[in-house]
């Protein structure tokens, strides 16, 4: 059995709320990519300008722990 034909095959022994569910993830996991996809290059000087705004936000204390993050985007997105 193939990845698509497991897929396929999860997919349809699924109730309706467990498949709404799914479906509203990938939506927004969609919408999300084509943002991002639309964002322009940056420059070299752009780079360097976030860095330093990143290191001077870093030297004042204003940052998140990694696992707190993690848990914010994972009760954002329901996952």
């Amino acid at each position: 059995m193939s990845t698509l034909e497991a897929t396929i095959s999860m997919l349809q022994s699924l109730p309706e709320s467990e498949l709404l569910t799914i479906y509203d993830l990938t939506r927004r996991f969609y919408i999300k990519q084509k943002k991002t996809a639309e964002v322009e290059a940056m420059t070299e000087e752009q780079i360097l300008e976030k860095l330093e705004t990143s290191r001077r936000h870093a030297a004042e204390g204003r940052v998140m722990d990694a696992d707190v993050a993690v848990s914010k985007l994972r009760m954002k997105y329901g996952l």
